[in-house]
Parts: structure tokens; C-alpha cells; sequence
């Protein structure tokens, strides 16, 4: 979407042709733009606009130069330099007004516009500029100011409050989710969908977390990260909303810390009975109540001596980082198989570690749940026992006694389907000062309350997706706000928020800088900010696909452009694979999804071998959508631009590309900016084997702008 050119003054008088263009600037002071008259005008040629003399002292046109960087989701704009004649003004010199007087004019506002002869408002006129007055150099015929462009997140780190002990109030955006587990009913929390919080105080066995900036009524609970098991646990004294108390949102654990949860053990100790290998299947990932998958033993007569044989499994018991409150509980499910127990004290007998009798039966069908056993999985296939037997390390041994009576057989497996272990888990304050100091080393909890809301005029609601965060920061932390609504008054906010749903979790508890902060979102979210050249903000990214005839924002032909040169893009720049970390674990340096896609096609195509152009990406913020393994088989062409990270990346860079670079001599297109999408028409010059009526679409990455030219560079980002 080009700048609005103007209709009356400008547009009409572009068609006349022959026509002499003019810069006029007003230098702003005091609180320019708010108060519209704060400015001094001045211009290449004198002139009256508005009824507002623009003195004719600027010595030269003016360079302005704005770039995008597609590779990193950037833009730029470089500084520039207005030299004036250092004419009377006022009954003092030029240099004495804008630096040493009443008013001033360092840091404050300064507008270019280009005017056409027929320019007699400033409506008539074309905004190519919003800039800032940085510095004032003079000698005695010159003054140089020196304009930079507006940023107000210049110089600003987030989180920026401090509260009691110098801990930073957390900044979090995205969708959180808590691990729920009771007491009564304890899981695997294996979801590591939280953020971590700071501890801000202790009181006697209580904990005050800050959650940050906004205030959550449910599902803020705590959660306790046991490294041991990398485990993040909810703690069950935990509150779940939170309370104003010193000077930010707080989450409390009135009493001790202790939280419940189920885990496997870590190892076979003995695997004299049972190959490693195959005892691992019982006890192993995943993490659940799985039934399909296990460790047998097969036993026969002709193996086996008069009286008892035992066959062990002995499990190694994990070490987490709290005490159990009451050891460990253990849940073992089995299958027993009696093909045939000849004599009447034949069968199989199964022990628990301590030698209880857990089940016993003969004769010639399976053994499943009777009245000597629970099954408290649930299924009429396997019988299971929760043992009261609780070690707390150690070892834990299970056993299958075959028994075989003198003359008798005993023919049947054994098969231990799945192996769980249960507990409490707390800080053990039997020794208050022990107590006292385990607790105080925790810094952290963890929560799954919700990040901030989006706070800007005519939108609210949960920051779900990085460009939400990314808008949020710039009036949250950088005061950019919109009249209406960002639909209305940001450009191509609506179409980014329709192409994108790219979610976000993301955190952070101690300063960074929010320029890089947004850069970063920036990259993450595939899309770029920048401010437009009438001072407003805006987004561009790479749509999925364009329409021919709507889409462009101009067709250029010869007789718009000269000095049109065509290129590829480099070859380095190629993107044809990249070894993805996503989704950031909360509580330990690392990320939980991996995926190295990467596009067959063009790799071949490129000659690329097995171990060049491997680009390594980390995304603190992004978590979906998930990021399909692009290979041979699922090819990364058929997918859209805005499907994921990699593709879209991959639209712009998995190919080597046109480059068009030309001079607009026609001002009927001095309202194009960076971002713009174009087309061309130019008859002169064919780009390499390809036809300008593909048709191909062409993003404007570099603009250079001066009185009576503008040079752009453009890249391929669409053909077909």
C-alpha cells in the first residue's frame, strides 16, 4: 500500500508534465506536531503554502534512503543532512533561533513534503518524510542539521519496574497452561507450558511470586521445577488468583511447598533375568499409563527345578530434589500366562520388593484380576497392586515365582506391561533452619497465568500471537498509540493479522532492550515494522499469493524508469535448510521442539551438498504453528508463504530470485515507499529467461529519494 498521493495540486499536476519540484521542510519546536504552527518553514525555492512562507535557504536536495532486510525482518531508514543558508531571521542569525533561544528545536519533529508548482495547501502536498532534529552544526554562511529518524524505543529496556529487592516485575506474552495435580489424584505433568515467576518475598513457610503487571483470578497456581526428574509440578497449597500486595500482582504459597506427581524409575540394576533392553520397554518414555509396551519372561519345565524359581526385576529409584512426604507409592502392571501347571501346588506366585505376596494362582488360563489383588489401571487384562511398600532409593525388586511340585510342570510368562512410581514431594521443615534455607533458594516458580493483554486504543483483549506482542510493546513501553483502532490506523494491520496466527509464549524477568526485543519479533513473527513517511506506523510481510491487476501497488514501464538493470540475487544468500529450536523451555537453558527441514528440490536444483547451507535458528517466542520436517517427500513448494517459520523464509530466500534496480523519473510514482509490491512492464529489457507477464511481483527493499528522482531496488517474492 503506496503513500496517499495528493489528488488536487500534486497528482493533476504531474499529468501536465515539465514540471520543477520542490522540498519543503518544516523544522518543528516546542510541541510540534501537537501544536501544528510550532514550526519554521523552509524550502529549496520560496514559496507560500497554508499561507505560510517557507523561506528558500536549503542549499541542496536532500537525500532520504529507507531499506527493509527481508533476511532478518528489518527496516531502516538513514540519517540525513539539510544544509541552510544562515540567513537574518527575526533580527538575529538563522543559528540563534534554532539553538540558544526561547524555543526549541533539538529532538522535536521536522517534515519534508515534495511540492508541485500548482501546491498552494498543504493537502497538496506529498509527506516524504517524518524526521527528528538530532544536531545543529554553523559556521558563518552554513548551518548542518543533522535528521535521524522518529524512534521512540530508543534508549528503553523492559521489563522496567523494579520492585523490593531489586527484582524486575516479569513481562510475559502468549497462552499459558498449568500441569493440575492433587494429592488425591496425581499426574506426570509433562507439559512445559508455563513461565517462570520471581520470588519477591518469604514470610515464615509463605512465598509471594510477582506475576507481573496484570491481574489473574484463575489458573495463576505455582508450579515447582524438579530438576532431577525436569519436571514442572504444580504445587497444591499454591493460590490460583492473584493478589495486589507490594506494588504488583502477587501469587502466594500460604503453607509448604508440596507437590504431587508420577514418574518411572530410571534404570534396571539387575538385568541378569531380563535383558536391559527389554526391561527398559516397561518403565521407559513415554511418560503415561502405557500398556503397550513391556517386559516378558518366558519360563518352561524344562528349565525349571522342583520347588520355587525366581525371575527379578530389579529397578533402580530415581532421586528428585525435595523430600517424599511419605516415600514413594508403586504401581505395577502385570500379565501372567499359565499355559499349564501339572500338580496341585504347581503355579506362579508374584512378589512385591519386600517379599509381600502382590497375586498367586494355578492352572491353565491367565491369571487376571481376582480377589487377591486391586487392579486399579482400570483394565481387565493386566492386574496391578499400589503397594503400601514405600523405598525412597535404593532399589525396588519385583518378582515372578514359578513353583514348580515334584513330578509336575509349570509352563506360562510373566509380563510386566508398566511400572509407575507416586509421591509427595515437599520442603521438610522438621528442621526449621534447614527448612528455612531450602526454601530461600528458590528463586523461581512457575506459573500458567496468561502474558499481558493488548493495551492499545480500540483493541483489548489476550496477546496470543508475536505480532499482538510485538504491537502491544509499542504502546505499552514505547507510547505508540492510534486514533481509532490499529485496523484504521495502521497500515496493512488487518491483512497481517488475517495471514499470520503464529502464537507466542515468551518472558523475560530481567532488562533488555526493546528495540532488539521488537527486532526479534520481528524475525520470529515473519513480518516487518516500520514508520511510513507520514510519521504513521505500518507492517509488511510476503503474502501467501497476490492478485494480478489488484495486488500491485504499480506496473512500471520504460516510460516511468531509466537506467533498469536486472540480476539474480546472490547465491549466498540461498535458505534451503535450517536446524529449528522452538518453543523455549521454561525453567532450564534449551528448547523442547527441534526440526531440521529443508527443501529437496532446491537443493538439488543448487548442487548443494549435505552439510552446506545449514542455517541454526533459535525462536525464544515462537511455538506454533508447528514447523513441518520438510523434506523429499512433504515438499516445502506446495506449501503456502505464511504456513510456518520455515516457509516463509524459504519463499523469499530458498531460490535465487530476481533483482531489479531502476531510476522513477515519473512522479506519479513518487508515492511508493519500502514494502510496496510491483509489477513490470518494461519492454526494453527481459528478465534473464523469464517474462515480465508471468506475471512476476517485486517487493521494493531499498528507496532513495531526491528532488526529481527515486532510486529503487526490488526483489522477487511471487510469480505465477
Amino acid at each position: 500500500m503506496s503513500l496517499t498521493l495528493p489528488t488536487t495540486g500534486y497528482d493533476d499536476q504531474v499529468k501536465l508534465g515539465n514540471i520543477v519540484e520542490n522540498w519543503i521542510m518544516q523544522l518543528g519546536y516546542d510541541d510540534f506536531p501537537g501544536t501544528s504552527t510550532d514550526f519554521i518553514g523552509v524550502s529549496l525555492h520560496p514559496t507560500t503554502i497554508s499561507s505560510v512562507y517557507y523561506h528558500g535557504v536549503v542549499q541542496k536536495s536532500p537525500t532520504i534512503r529507507n531499506s527493509m532486510n527481508l533476511a532478518n525482518s528489518t527496516a531502516k531508514s538513514g540519517n540525513v543532512t539539510l544544509q541552510l543558508n544562515n540567513i537574518q531571521y527575526k533580527g538575529d542569525d538563522l543559528s540563534a533561533e534554532l539553538f540558544g533561544g526561547t524555543r526549541k528545536y533539538i529532538n522535536r519533529v521536522v517534515k519534508i513534503y515534495s511540492c508541485m508548482p500548482g501546491a498552494t495547501a498543504l493537502t497538496d502536498c506529498l509527506q516524504v518524510a517524518n524526521l527528528r532534529l538530532e544536531n545543529i552544526q554553523h559556521n558563518d554562511n552554513t548551518i548542518t542539521l543533522s535528521l535521524v529518524e522518529a524512534r521512540p524505543w530508543d534508549f528503553i529496556s523492559l521489563p522496567s519496574t523494579i520492585l523490593r529487592n531489586e527484582i524486575y516485575e516479569p513481562v510475559a506474552y502468549g497462552t499459558f497452561t498449568s500441569n493440575d495435580t492433587t494429592e488425591g489424584t496425581p499426574t506426570y505433568c509433562t507439559a512445559f507450558t508455563q513461565r517462570p515467576v520471581p520470588v519477591i518475598a518469604y514470610s515464615n513457610n509463605n512465598v509471594f511470586c510477582s506475576i507481573g503487571a496484570a491481574d489473574v483470578t484463575t489458573g495463576a497456581g505455582l508450579h515447582y521445577y524438579d530438576k532431577a526428574e525436569n519436571r514442572l509440578v504444580n504445587v497444591t497449597s499454591s493460590q490460583t488468583n492473584s493478589q495486589n500486595l507490594f506494588d504488583t500482582y502477587t501469587i502466594r504459597i500460604p503453607d509448604e511447598v508440596r507437590y504431587p506427581f508420577i514418574f518411572k524409575p530410571i534404570s534396571t540394576n539387575d538385568s541378569s533375568d531380563v535383558p536391559e533392553a527389554t526391561a527398559r520397554a516397561a518403565y521407559d518414555f513415554p511418560l503415561a499409563d502405557d500398556l503397550t509396551t513391556g517386559a516378558t519372561l518366558t519360563k518352561t519345565s524344562g528349565v525349571l527345578s522342583d520347588g520355587d524359581n525366581d525371575f527379578t526385576l530389579i529397578l533402580d529409584m530415581p532421586a528428585i530434589d525435595q523430600e517424599a512426604v511419605a516415600g514413594f507409592a508403586v504401581d505395577i502392571a502385570w500379565e501372567v500366562h499359565i499355559t499349564s501347571a501339572i500338580g496341585a501346588n504347581s503355579g506362579v506366585t508374584i512378589l512385591n520388593n519386600v517379599g509381600s505376596v502382590l497375586q498367586s494362582g494355578a492352572g491353565g488360563s491367565n491369571i487376571t484380576t481376582t480377589s487377591e489383588s486391586s487392579d486399579p489401571l482400570g483394565s481387565t487384562t493386566y492386574s496391578g497392586v499400589k503397594t503400601t511398600t514405600t523405598p525412597t532409593s535404593g532399589t525396588y525388586t519385583f518378582t515372578f515365582r514359578f513353583h514348580k511340585a515334584s513330578g509336575g510342570a509349570c509352563n506360562g510368562y510373566c509380563r510386566i506391561e508398566d511400572f509407575r512410581i507416586s509421591t509427595i514431594a515437599h520442603i521438610d521443615h522438621s528442621d526449621e533452619i534447614a527448612g528455612k534455607r531450602a526454601l530461600e533458594n528458590i528463586k523461581l516458580f512457575y506459573t500458567g497465568a496468561d502474558g499481558l493483554d493488548l493495551d492499545i486504543t480500540g483493541e483489548g483483549g489476550s496477546v496470543t500471537e508475536i505480532h499482538e506482542a510485538h504491537l502491544d510493546m509499542l504502546n505499552r513501553f514505547a507510547g505508540f498509540d492510534v486514533d481509532t483502532d490499529p485496523a484504521t490506523d495502521i497500515t496493512n494491520w488487518t491483512a497481517l493479522n488475517t495471514a499470520k496466527n503464529w502464537a507466542i509464549r515468551w518472558w523475560k524477568l530481567d532488562p533488555v532492550n526493546l528495540r532488539k526485543t521488537l527486532e526479534q519479533m520481528q524475525f520470529e513473527g515473519g513480518f516487518i515494522f516500520k514508520w511510513r513517511a507520514d510519521g504513521s506506523g505500518s507492517y509488511w510481510f510476503v503474502e501467501d499469493d497476490y492478485t494480478d491487476g489488484t495486488d500491485e501497488a504499480a506496473t512500471l514501464t520504460e516510460k516511468d524508469v531509466r537506467n533498469l538493470k536486472v540480476s539474480n540475487s546472490p547465491f549466498s544468500e540461498l535458505l534451503t535448510k535450517m536446524n529449528i529450536n522452538y518453543e523455549k523451555h521454561p525453567a532450564k537453558s534449551g528448547y523442547l521442539t527441534t526440526v531440521s527441514p529443508y527443501a529437496d528440490t532446491a537443493r538439488t536444483d543448487w548442487n548443494i551438498q549435505a552439510k552446506e547451507n545449514i542455517a541454526e535458528v533459535n525462536l525464544d517466542a515462537y511455538v506454533s504453528p508447528a514447523i513441518t520436517a520438510y523434506d523429499n517427500s512433504t515438499d516445502v513448494d506446495d506449501a503456502d508463504a505464511n504456513d510456518d517459520f520455515f516457509s516463509y523464509y524459504y519463499e523469499i530466500f530458498g531460490n535465487v530470485k530476481l533483482i531489479v534496480e531502476c531510476d522513477i523519473i515519473n512522479p506519479k510514482y513518487y508515492n511508493l515507499e519500502t514494502g510496496d509490491v510491483i509489477q513490470f512492464n518494461y519492454s526494453l529489457v527481459d528478465p534473464f529467461g523469464k517474462s515480465w507477464t508471468t506475471p512476476l511481483w517485486f517487493m521494493i527493499t531499498d528507496l532513495t529519494r531526491s528532488v526529481g528522482v527515486m532510486k529503487i531496488k526490488c526483489r522477487e517474492v511471487h510469480s505465477g
